[in-house]
């Protein structure tokens, strides 16, 4: 709704931000083998990238980061409905 206003003052005056989380295909574009991968290199496009993305190798340690973020939502400067855990390899 913020995008859909009449007035572009209203939407200058709310601030709003986003965070990059996937690239789409980019035909003549540089390939990449990981998600990971797609991400730095938004990132080095200057797009912003949420900084609490990690790239975790055992269950245990997706289980883990997703209990932090259980305990700790509240505690972002934005709100969050989740987590997401997607797997990193674009094979």
């Amino acid at each position: 709704g913020s995008l859909r206003q009449k007035d572009p003052a209203v939407t200058a005056s709310r601030g709003l931000a986003f965070w990059s989380y996937q690239l789409g295909e980019v035909v003549g574009g540089p390939e990449f083998s990981t998600h990971s991968e797609s991400l730095e290199f938004l990132r080095s496009l200057g797009f912003p990238v949420n900084p609490e993305i990690r790239v975790l190798t055992t269950l245990e340690e997706v289980y883990a980061y997703c209990g932090h973020w259980q305990a700790h939502r509240h505690d972002l400067p934005y709100d969050i409905d989740g987590a997401v855990v997607k797997v990193d390899s674009l094979a």
